[in-house]
């Protein structure tokens, strides 16, 4: 049976201050500052606290999203119209770390859904890629165990260091909930391909790769793509790497979709059907 995302089974939303400040916490930034020089040494660089440390804004910043808390804004959302009682994985990706450092964001979503006999498991090493290789890799455990099968995508904006990379960044706290499932209604997953190139044709390549006719697709990408194919809908940068999600739950029912992301091995795409349902 093919896997779909159910009506209602995806969610995104931008979030502000969900944690208060503790003025408290500015007696531990020397233990910060050793962390980013651990951090650094660990990756061959040296650290200059004067022109690497953030510590002082990510300690006080009033816009503090633990991904913990915004997983369980999205969930109370969610929940109101979806049984999430047979979740039997849990998957986050990510670009962009928590900020809360060793948190278990998917051990505390199985809490917080009382689920026993679930699986969770992070990728973030894939960049803005993450999410489409984790829906896949999800798809291929559910078609084995059956139940449903929850990603959450999510990055935030208060980091512990700076590099000139993330100073030019777009950031904001950005994060969505998908649900995959096995009934037989809502958007079919269609699956997982990538490109190692970026050559002009990559669009219908992808589509050509999903056995998808480019001109009836909707292309939901990044905008140095928006002129490659007739209907393409631009993911917003400062969305980060739950960008294609937000544009995704907007997509008219009626229009198939290939959503394409780019990390530094080139572009990775996961395609969608039409929405259907159960009579269907």
């Amino acid at each position: 049976m093919t896997l779909h995302i159910p009506p209602n089974g995806l969610l995104h939303s931008t979030f502000g201050g969900l944690e208060p400040v503790d003025p408290g916490w500015m007696n531990d930034v020397d233990y910060w500052e050793g962390y980013n020089a651990a951090f650094f040494a660990a990756n061959g660089a040296v650290y200059e606290p004067s022109r690497d440390s953030n510590i002082a804004q990510w300690v006080q910043a009033t816009d503090r999203a633990p991904f913990a808390d915004m997983a369980q804004a999205l969930l109370a959302q969610v929940s109101e119209d979806i049984d999430l009682s047979d979740v039997r994985v849990v998957f986050l990706a990510h670009w962009l770390p928590d900020v809360h450092l060793g948190t278990s964001v998917t051990n505390c979503v199985m809490h917080v859904l009382g689920l026993n006999d679930a699986f969770g498991l992070a990728f973030s090493d894939r960049g803005l890629t993450a999410p489409f290789y984790a829906l896949d890799a999800m798809a291929g455990v559910l078609a084995e165990t059956g139940g449903k099968g929850l990603l959450l995508t999510m990055d935030q904006k208060n980091l512990l260091y700076r590099t000139p990379a993330l100073d030019a960044l777009p950031k904001s706290n950005s994060a969505s909930l998908l649900i995959l499932d096995l009934t037989p209604a809502g958007r079919a997953y269609r699956g997982y391909r990538r490109h190692s190139d970026t050559k002009p044709n990559v669009l219908h390549r992808l589509a050509a790769d999903f056995e998808m006719d480019p001109d009836t697709v909707t292309f939901v990408a990044p905008a140095a793509l928006a002129e490659m194919a007739r209907d393409v809908r631009v993911t917003d940068p400062a969305l980060l790497s739950a960008a294609p999600f937000a544009v995704l739950q907007g997509v008219p029912r009626d229009r198939a979709v290939i959503c394409v992301a780019e990390d530094t091995q080139g572009y990775a795409a996961i395609a969608f059907g039409r929405e259907t349902s159960n009579a269907h």
